[in-house]
């Protein structure tokens, strides 16, 4: 939709959650899925030589991303794109099959954050994650991502995830203290 149509990112991907969100929740009737394996739980809430499996897997993604983004052409290009799509259009950048490129890519990466969710949970939440896409907005915005694209890194946006859990976890924790307080 955003390269075929040209409607606006933001747009397709906000009203695409929604209809997918949606549809989960007929087809699931608004109930958990249970009976996953019990292997599966090891993507989530296993440990490999004292650390955490998930920790691996970000660490991989975020190498990954980080040498797709500064060292390949398509990162280069997604930069381009990102700054200016019109100039990059006159720079002779086939623009539709690089778009369509890195929102699979970002499928690929949103489709195994769901299946770590998934795994944690150890039940297919059809109301699971409902919150994250601002957290993860604000965590990009907060690590240099221009709304707009064209600038922002990976280390950028790892800083503002971190910084996101802080506050989270900072805000649970006075919450906890107040009520504790409390006589």
């Amino acid at each position: 939709m955003t390269v075929r149509l040209k409607i606006a990112p933001f747009i397709v991907t906000l009203g695409t959650l929604g209809i997918i969100r949606g549809l989960t929740l007929i087809y699931s009737g608004g109930l958990p899925v249970a009976g996953l394996p019990r292997a599966f739980g090891f993507l989530g809430e296993g440990t490999l030589l004292g650390l955490p499996v998930v920790l691996y897997v970000l660490v991989a993604c975020a190498i990954l991303t980080h040498v797709l983004l500064d060292y390949t052409r398509l990162g280069r290009y997604a930069y381009a794109i990102g700054s200016n799509r019109e100039a990059a259009v006159y720079a002779g950048i086939p623009v539709a099959f690089h778009l369509a490129s890195v929102y699979a890519i970002n499928g690929m990466f949103t489709g195994l954050a769901g299946m770590i969710e998934a795994s944690r949970l150890m039940t297919g939440q059809p109301t699971a994650g409902q919150g994250y896409e601002l957290q993860v907005i604000a965590a990009v915005v907060i690590g240099g991502g221009s709304l707009s694209g064209g600038e922002g890194s990976v280390l950028g946006t790892l800083i503002g995830a971190f910084i996101m859990g802080l506050l989270a976890t900072a805000a649970t924790c006075s919450a906890s203290l107040l009520t504790c307080s409390k006589p």
